[in-house]
């Protein structure tokens, strides 16, 4: 799962659509049509300030909170 500012997630979906390997990565079925999300069952990437607990919290909403899950933050909490 990956929640960053709109500007950096276009990146890393150009990214991930140019290259096949990270493309292939992605369950089947999966769209990358959307600029700003994908929403598969093993990966989440969508735009969002971490501020909006609203917009956060609809995005997430589907996550099985009782699978083991990775929280990379990088400097988030630096900020916070």
């Amino acid at each position: 799962m990956e929640i960053d500012y709109p500007d950096v997630i276009k990146k890393k979906l150009d990214a991930i659509r140019s290259k096949p390997l990270l493309k292939d990565m992605l369950q089947e079925g999966c769209c990358l049509e959307s600029d700003l999300q994908i929403d598969s069952a093993d990966y989440k990437l969508f735009a969002a300030d971490v501020r909006d607990k609203e917009k956060v919290e609809m995005q997430l909403k589907d996550v099985d909170r009782q699978l083991p899950t990775l929280v990379l933050t990088e400097c988030l909490l630096v900020y916070m």
